[in-house]
């Protein structure tokens, strides 16, 4: 979580760093749209993986927005990277446990619980 942390603030940066350099014309303007929008979509993907807990749509949204920042949005991809690879971990160990109590106690989960 801290390298996908670490990631969003140096796109912050990045885009500090587009937002100095380009010019007030149109074109220039649409540049400094797209990279705040991308920053925004990464910090909206940091957050649901922080406040709400949603590891693998926070871990995309942020990889989606760090894709324009490479390559100093690769640190934001590594880490949502690895956050996607802990869920999935946490994922397949819930699972397990599912399946073990199903086999422990099949009746409970087949519906017997059905009144006639």
């Amino acid at each position: 979580m801290a390298m996908a942390i670490i990631g969003v603030v140096v796109n912050l940066l990045g885009m500090f760093v587009v937002i100095a350099q380009v010019d007030d014309d149109s074109v220039g303007s649409i540049f400094i749209a797209v990279a705040v929008l991308s920053w925004l979509i990464s910090a909206l993907g940091l957050i649901l993986m922080k406040v709400l807990r949603s590891a693998k749509p926070g871990a995309i949204l942020t990889i989606i927005g760090s894709v324009i920042f490479v390559p100093a949005g690769l640190i934001a991809i590594i880490g949502a990277r690895k956050m996607l690879r802990s869920s999935k971990a946490t994922m397949d160990d819930l699972e397990t446990r599912r399946q073990l109590a199903q086999a422990v106690n099949p009746a409970d989960v087949t519906g017997s619980g059905t009144n006639a």
